[in-house]
């Protein structure tokens, strides 16, 4: 079985560098444990180690065209800061996260988001505003767009809540697939043995000295995958 690729995007604004590289470690430790035992390879993109100086519609497009919308599993991020509008969202994180949103309801690459807030250190001395806007957003995230997400005060307990969250998001979205890959190989074995069996009846029918009397029904394969586990005797009661 080939080697998987789920991609995690990571945003956040600019005031969770220290989270961001806690999200970069557990990822990188989930990928020489969990993931080996799943046969997934995991791959953050981020704007930091994703991106490149280009040019576009406006400076948030070309990250998201760098960026793309592949990604399996959409991690965001948000402390006292809210962000900048950008042309299509009240902040960069919010596009983001529209963006993921919104590939997510139409069945598309993103198969979970998984938002984390931190509540640490807030004080009247920061930017009411901002602060407001996250706590909207947060609201907003909840009740309109179904969103369970989780909060911390300290970068320990968010470690070990991502580390525990990833792993379980990971072993829903990839487990069942490889047990459904286990469970098929039996069945595809015996479709391949007897179709095999088959194909040399219909060369042993050719050789046969009366090969001028076979008529099409003497030769007909039918492939029988839905008769797959049935004994002969099933077979000819079915017929």
């Amino acid at each position: 079985m080939n080697k998987r690729v789920c991609k995690i995007f990571l945003a956040s604004p600019s005031d969770t560098d220290k989270e961001r590289k806690i999200v970069m470690d557990v990822v990188e430790e989930l990928s020489d444990t969990v993931c080996k035992a799943l046969k997934v390879s995991l791959e953050l993109l981020t704007w930091e180690y994703s991106t490149y100086p280009s040019i576009g519609k406006y400076p948030q497009s070309v990250i998201n065209e760098q960026i793309g919308n592949d990604y399996d599993i959409f991690i965001g991020l948000m402390w006292k800061k809210f962000g900048s509008p950008t042309e299509s969202a009240n902040s960069a994180t919010e596009e983001e996260y529209n963006r993921a949103l919104e590939s997510y309801k139409k069945g598309g690459p993103c198969k979970n988001i998984m938002f984390y807030f931190k509540t640490s250190h807030i004080t009247m001395d920061d930017d009411l505003d901002q602060l407001q806007k996250v706590k909207d957003f947060k609201e907003k995230i909840a009740k309109e767009d179904g969103v369970l997400y989780s909060t911390f005060a300290e970068r320990a307990r968010f470690a070990k809540d991502l580390r525990h969250h990833l792993s379980n998001c990971l072993l829903r979205l990839f487990q069942q697939q490889t047990e459904d890959e286990k469970d098929s190989a039996p069945v595809i074995t015996e479709i391949s043995e007897r179709m095999q069996k088959d194909l040399e009846d219909v060369g042993a029918t050719f050789t046969h000295p009366n090969v001028d009397k076979v008529s099409l029904s003497d030769i007909y394969v039918s492939p029988m995958l839905r008769r797959v586990g049935k004994t002969n005797k099933d077979i000819n009661a079915d017929t």
